[in-house]
């Protein structure tokens, strides 16, 4: 049985920060959020079926995936490939620009914004990483009133379980299935229903609109 595509997820955000009250670097917690989101694989509802599905579900990249190199490619020009590359970016947004070259440039997470929303304004979602930061950088200032401007649709999220649980959400919405509904996806490989753990089961009649893999964590 051929490959499913998997979904691809670019997770931007700076990656030294320390997030929730200080508790967890974003390093970290952004690494844990990847694994979380490669563990979840396909299946069909019955495990005869499972032949060829037990692959991955997203496709995830991270910075610490593609590092720079000296004589090669920047931060941002990277960041500019995997933001074509992606089927969805999801900001974690911290308040915080990220670093720059000096104090006159756009941080590389505004930049990463900027350019994301500038590009494929469709595929990207924020979620706040409360508390946000009150930094008085005049970049990170600027980064600030730069996203309240926006008025963009954002989640937040106050610890780490509620963010893997925004972003499981977020997914499935991009995958075409919420928790207990059934809808066709934009996927070249049909229908995709995604149950992450606790959700609860797709009614009968969505199973039956949705008769094809869905996946499990």
């Amino acid at each position: 049985m051929a490959a499913i595509p998997p979904l691809r997820v670019m997770i931007s955000s700076r990656s030294l920060s320390r997030v929730f009250d200080s508790r967890i670097q974003l390093g970290e917690l952004r690494g844990r959020l990847k694994e979380k989101l490669r563990s979840i694989r396909w299946f069909a509802g019955d495990p005869a079926a499972l032949a060829g599905r037990d692959q991955e579900l997203f496709d995830v990249w991270i910075h610490e995936d593609t590092p720079a190199e000296d004589g090669g490619q920047s931060t941002f020009e990277i960041s500019i490939q995997r933001i074509n590359w992606a089927d969805i970016v999801i900001v974690l947004y911290t308040g915080e620009a990220g670093s720059s070259a000096s104090d006159d440039e756009l941080g590389i997470c505004h930049a990463e914004l900027f350019e994301a929303l500038s590009r494929r304004p469709d595929i990207v979602a924020v979620v706040d990483l409360a508390p946000l930061s009150d930094s008085k950088l005049s970049r990170d200032r600027g980064f600030r009133e730069y996203v309240d401007r926006l008025q963009l649709f954002r989640r937040a999220a106050g610890d780490e379980a509620a963010l893997q649980q925004i972003v499981l959400e977020l997914l499935q919405d991009r995958v075409g299935c919420s928790p207990g509904a059934a809808a066709e996806v934009r996927a070249a490989a049909g229908t995709r229903v995604v149950r992450s753990t606790g959700t609860g089961s797709t009614s009968t009649a969505a199973a039956r609109r949705c008769a094809r893999p869905s996946c499990r964590s």
